[in-house]
């Protein structure tokens, strides 16, 4: 699997092809950067291609905290609406416990997965995107479902 990252690495350094995939969400990310390769007509450096999938993961990321806010203000209505016990917690403050525990997990998970599949330099920068991005998109994913 190393020698596989490394690879994609260098072919990406070369404009042949793009960084290693992970799930839809990464890919769909690195299918933009793809495109952005095409138009800078093969000039597009292996920085560059970084570059643009950390700008991906920024605008994510801030679709991750609109997800969260919206499903913040379900969960408070959803505790408003239902009876509730002295000994429970509130909706939210269990929405707010589960997002910074997932945050950890997130981050632990990541630092894993780059463990056992990178090849170092910018090879691992680019699985810690893969990761990270699937990550988010897939949490964007659920905080949409919750609370309905």
């Amino acid at each position: 699997m190393r020698t596989q990252f490394l690879t994609l690495g260098v072919c990406a350094t070369l404009a042949l092809c793009g960084p290693a995939r992970g799930g839809e969400a990464s890919s769909r990310v690195f299918a933009a950067c793809d495109a952005q390769a095409q138009l800078a007509g093969g000039s597009y450096s292996m920085a560059d291609y970084l570059h643009c999938a950390d700008v991906q993961l920024d605008a994510l990321e801030r679709s991750l905290t609109e997800a969260y806010t919206a499903a913040l203000e379900r969960a408070r209505r959803y505790q408003a609406a239902k009876q509730v016990t002295n000994d429970q917690k509130p909706s939210d403050a269990l929405l707010r416990e589960s997002q910074r525990k997932w945050i950890e997990f997130r981050d632990a998970n990541c630092a894993v997965q780059v463990d056992l599949s990178s090849a170092g330099g910018s090879a691992r920068h680019n699985d810690i995107l893969v990761c990270r991005i699937d990550a988010v998109s897939a949490r964007i994913d659920e905080l949409n479902q919750l609370y309905r």
